[in-house]
């Protein structure tokens, strides 16, 4: 499961996909620019795309930004796949985090079953 919808991905994974290839250092004012976008759909979506290409490569920073996203459905989608990603490199760290984020009880139960 994705975070966003497969044309918003479409959409905004071309421009990051090769952003993304540039050491973590370099990606710093991406992050401000993304910190400086208003609440709402618009700025979700971006971080929801964001973290969607970090998970895999930087799950502790893609854990980050997907507790920043507002709206609860996307923020939860989000937090499930870093953390059905986390678990492959560093399950210790990634159930740590899963006790801090706030996900529903009956969600966070069902990924620690699976994983």
């Amino acid at each position: 499961m994705q975070c966003l919808s497969p044309l918003a991905r479409v959409a905004s994974e071309r421009s990051l996909s090769s952003f993304l290839r540039c050491p973590l250092r370099r990606q710093r004012p991406f992050h401000r620019g993304l910190e400086k976008l208003p609440a709402g759909e618009s700025r979700d979506a971006a971080v929801g795309v964001y973290v969607g290409q970090l998970t895999s490569r930087e799950p502790q920073v893609a854990a980050s930004w997907a507790q920043t996203i507002g709206e609860e459905s996307t923020r939860e989608v989000c937090i499930e796949q870093v953390a059905r990603s986390w678990f492959y490199s560093d399950r210790a760290a990634a159930e740590a985090w899963l006790e801090q984020v706030g996900l529903p009880e009956e969600k966070k139960n069902r990924l620690l079953l699976r994983h």
